[in-house]
């Protein structure tokens, strides 16, 4: 969402739809990527569904779904990141 997004009278609006409002997402996460050994496919569609669940919400469900994420985010006018438990543990090893 740091790169694929549109400006309309000063408010910037996500390509990513949420579809319990079928609006673009409004929250601060900016990418998330997802590392799995399944396909291309299932890796892209687990971020896009961490995107619309946000930061908190979509970190909670990575952990709770043990998958390997790791989150972008806008805070204080700079990009922070998170990463869910397996994540650290995969960049440990």
């Amino acid at each position: 969402n740091y790169r694929n997004f549109f400006m309309d009278k000063g408010k910037g609006f996500s390509h990513t739809i949420d579809p319990r409002t079928l609006k673009p997402i409004e929250h601060q996460l900016a990418s998330v990527t997802v590392i799995t050994n399944k396909s291309c496919a299932r890796a892209d569609a687990l971020a896009t569904t961490l995107m619309v669940l946000g930061p908190k919400h979509g970190l909670e469900f990575a952990n709770q779904h043990k998958l390997k994420a790791y989150f972008i985010y806008h805070k204080e006018g700079s990009f922070q990141e998170s990463f869910s438990n397996k994540m650290l543990n995969y960049i440990k090893n």
